[in-house]
């Protein structure tokens, strides 16, 4: 997230507009209005601004798969970001493998979206540094 947060900030101050979401914050305000037409308004305006940052991107409970609702609004906005060729960064605890053996559309577009001059930064599970051992 801190690598994430820092490469967005140097878009913003090259003055790229730049939306950043917390994964769980916008699929409860995606879920609350998916029959209407305020969800399709928030999907716009997310695939349509030149970069999008998501943090923990498919984040659910411990020891549970994302629903089929998060899998719809993630494919929602990677789908209207892919078409676009949109600058898209996602911080995730899943791998892009992960998020293919999830649902294949997701995975196979971030792939593709991450293939020419594009950027994967993938951290094993027992390399990742715990904050928490330092408070």
């Amino acid at each position: 997230s801190h690598l994430c947060t820092w490469i967005t900030e140097r878009y913003l101050k090259r003055g790229e507009r730049f939306i950043f979401e917390k994964w769980r914050e916008l699929t409860t305000r995606l879920r609350a209005h998916v029959n209407d037409v305020e969800y399709a308004e928030i999907i716009s305006k997310l695939t349509k601004v030149k970069g999008l940052y998501i943090d923990d991107f498919l984040k659910t409970q411990k020891g549970k798969t994302p629903s089929e609702s998060d899998l719809k609004i993630a494919f929602d906005i990677i789908e209207g970001r892919y078409r676009r060729n949109k600058i898209t960064i996602l911080s995730s605890e899943l791998g892009v493998d992960d998020i293919y053996d999830l649902d294949p559309a997701i995975g196979s577009r971030i792939f593709e979206m991450t293939e020419k001059t594009k950027y994967v930064l993938e951290i094993p599970e027992d390399d990742k540094y715990d904050m928490r051992k330092n408070r």
